[in-house]
């Protein structure tokens, strides 16, 4: 370093203030080579059993901290011995980042700063409890001793004999598997009952004290600590963990890599061994456990363990494998750089400086982290919400919303406040929150004033087709979409029992007949002459009866029409019940729109409003349209039922005991007249209504349903 870049870094801003001094029960060890070839260092914290991982120029200007008292001298010193410039403001930084991970004593005004820091603590301990229900660890005992002792069971499960043995095993399993397919989903049944969940449950704990005991065992061989076993609680789900911190201390990459892939190899093995088992274990619980142990092993090691965005195995495996410490930190902190970079184009240095390749890929990985924490945070809180009893589900959903999507943002918002000397000189910055008013303007500005509404359109003249009585097709006259007119014949049938019938009271009309023609010269019948007259009326009446329903077993139109349905099995030969329908007519003059307005949208309209009905289906024809009806009360179920969800519409709705389809909101019937002519359609046309109401903004309609969920929940 030349004379000039000393005197530079001299004229710093004195500072005057005594740096803290390190912990003297600190230990430093050399880590892995960096990604770009540097020597990285790794300072452990023996209180706390975690490590730190630092640069070879911190680890320099750590080995000179208790020689200089201040963050100048030190910076002066350090620019010597690096030979590069270091300033007062980068040893402050250092500072401050040592003392973040409690790395130096307390000295002078400090134990001030941490004594409010306690009180912050202890004011917050209601907050640190709601949120510790989502994570927390629960010791359970040190298994060091044991595994030292039972260390010769990985020292076996380690050969390459045994791997060969098992992936031999595994294949083989799959291919006979492939050859009982069908016979091995049906497997899945078992998780249909109470007790295969709870033998799934069992068998998913098993496998996952393997898989810590993989993980603890693979330490102990490449000769780290392992101080604690336990169980971790996710939302209340048990998790079991194991302490492999010591791990950090090796500066062999490939060791650290075993011991983060051990656990998922113990699970893919048991997943092979029980997949081979499965082909020759007789039918019944031992058989259905080993489909349990393939499926789970399976699942969970490819789709939970090897997730690189969490901080599971996958993580720590994916870090190693692109040769990154502290990935997630330092990929976070690019990430903000990049955005702030594009958003108001600062021109401000990288945090480190690396390879462009490199830097992209971890800016990437760190906006990729952000958007799958998003989504699994807020699927978080919706989980909650309907895990708890309402109220409390309503706090601790908004509770996960706000600590972990709303507070990172507001974060990062008055960073940028921070920085609003600096960002009211770019140019970029004004382009960018005149961006962000566009929009939160156009979000309160009340402008959308259409309101949705899911109806139908069919005729108002609607006639069902039934046959008289049950009988035999002899002839069919119509076709589907067949126009037809009051009177005509659809459809002959024939009853053999209703010819049965009327020969059988014809025959007996005939005989009644008789006696009464001959009354005068028997004298029986003399005696039985009213009884023979009742006769005589009943079974007339019953003849034109049976006459009649003679003739309506020509069945004909009701009303003028079109077939829009007809009933498929309408041939001739075949039989037909008295309650199968044989068509509907459909009226040809006019039409009819019915559909439901939801309860938040009820003040936005009124009688007289104007719409237009779109209809679902492209072929069909939209048409304009005029509110003439809204119910006074809300609809206690949704007919018709095409528009239920239930059935693939729009309206919320589910069947009730009764095979209603009850809506999930309050809906009101409405009702709306074609104010032109419109084609009818042969049958119910699905669709939409757009009717024009009070304009109403996103922010509002978005309080409105908020303010909902709060009332409603509150009542429940």
């Amino acid at each position: 370093m030349t004379q000039q870049q000393i005197d530079l870094a001299k004229q710093e801003v004195p500072h005057v203030e005594r740096l803290a001094p390190l912990r003297e029960d600190l230990a430093i060890s050399e880590g892995p080579l960096s990604a770009d070839g540097q020597p990285t260092w790794r300072v452990y914290d023996t209180l706390r059993h975690r490590f730190v991982a630092i640069d070879h120029a911190t680890c320099t200007i750590m080995s000179m901290w208790s020689e200089y008292p201040t963050a100048g001298q030190l910076g002066v010193a350090a620019s010597v011995r690096l030979n590069q410039p270091v300033t007062a403001s980068e040893i402050d930084g250092l500072a401050r980042f040592l003392a973040r991970n409690n790395l130096t004593e307390a000295n002078g005004d400090e134990w001030r700063k941490q004594l409010e820091e306690s009180k912050q603590s202890q004011d917050s301990a209601v907050m640190a409890l709601v949120h510790n229900y989502l994570f927390f660890k629960v010791p359970i005992f040190a298994p060091e001793r044991f595994l030292q002792r039972t260390l010769w069971v990985a020292d076996l499960a380690a050969k390459r004999s045994v791997h060969f043995l098992i992936a031999l095993l595994g294949l083989a399993g799959l291919l006979l598997v492939f050859r009982q397919w069908d016979e091995f989903l049906l497997g899945a049944r078992g998780l249909m009952t109470a007790a295969g969940i709870a033998q799934f449950a069992i068998a998913l704990f098993c496998v996952k004290i393997l898989h810590e005991f993989g993980h603890a065992y693979t330490a102990v061989r490449q000769g780290c600590r392992v101080p604690v076993m336990g169980v971790a609680f996710m939302m209340m789900a048990p998790v079991l963990y194991t302490d492999v911190t010591d791990a950090w201390r090796l500066s062999d990459r490939r060791q650290r890599f075993a011991i983060d892939i051990a656990g998922v190899g113990v699970e893919l093995a048991l997943a092979c061994l029980a997949t081979f088992l499965w082909v020759f274990l007789p039918d019944g619980l031992t058989r259905q456990t080993a489909f349990m142990i393939a499926t789970t092993s399976w699942i969970m090691s490819i789709g939970i363990n090897l997730n690189p965005f969490m901080r599971f195995d996958g993580y720590y495996i994916f870090a190693d494998l692109v040769r990154v410490e502290n990935l997630q930190s330092r990929s976070f902190e690019l990430g903000i750089w990049k955005m702030r970079e594009i958003l108001f184009n600062l021109k401000a240095s990288p945090p480190e400086l690396m390879k462009l390749n490199r830097l992209r890929f971890l800016v990437l990985y760190a906006w990729s982290v952000w958007l799958y924490r998003l989504v699994l945070f807020t699927g978080i809180a919706f989980a909650v919400y309907n895990y708890f009893f309402k109220a409390l589900g309503v706090i601790l959903f908004m509770f996960e919303i706000g600590y972990f999507v709303i507070k990172p943002a507001v974060a990062e918002v008055s960073q940028w406040w921070a920085m609003r000397k600096q960002l009211f000189n770019s140019g970029r910055a004004m382009m960018t929150f005149g961006s962000a008013a566009v929009l939160a303007v156009l979000f309160v500005m009340p402008w959308s004033s259409t309101v949705k509404i899911p109806a139908v359109l069919e005729a108002i003249d609607i006639a069902h087709v039934y046959p008289p009585r049950a009988g035999r097709v002899v002839a069919v006259h119509i076709v589907a979409g067949q126009t037809v007119r009051k009177g005509d014949k659809l459809l002959q049938l024939e009853s053999a029992d209703l010819m049965a019938e009327l020969n059988i009271t014809k025959v007996k009309f005939d005989a009644v007949e008789k006696r009464l023609a001959r009354i005068l010269s028997d004298k029986e019948d003399r005696d039985d002459s009213l009884v023979l007259e009742s006769a005589t009326k009943s079974l007339r009446m019953k003849l034109e009866g049976l006459s009649k329903e003679q003739k309506e077993l020509d069945v004909r139109a009701p009303v003028d029409g079109i077939i829009a349905e007809i009933n498929t099995k309408l041939q001739p030969g075949q039989w037909i019940g008295a309650r199968e329908r044989i068509a509907l007519l459909r009226g040809t003059d006019k039409v009819l729109i019915t559909g439901y307005v939801a309860e938040t949208d009820l003040w936005r309209i009124e009688i007289g409003a104007l719409g237009r009905f779109i209809p679902d289906m492209p072929q069909g024809s939209a048409a304009s349209a005029i509110l003439q009806t809204i119910a006074v009360s809300g609809a206690t179920q949704i007919e018709p039922p095409e528009l239920a969800s239930f059935n693939g519409g729009r309206i919320e709705a589910y069947p009730d005991n009764r095979q209603r389809l009850v809506p999930v909101t309050a809906q009101y019937l409405v009702t709306l007249a074609v104010t032109a002519s419109a084609p009818v359609p042969p049958l119910r046309l699905r669709g939409v209504v757009n009717v024009q109401g009070a304009a109403e903004s996103f922010f509002a309609a978005t309080w409105r349903r908020v303010l909902k969920v709060f009332v409603r929940e509150s009542a429940a």
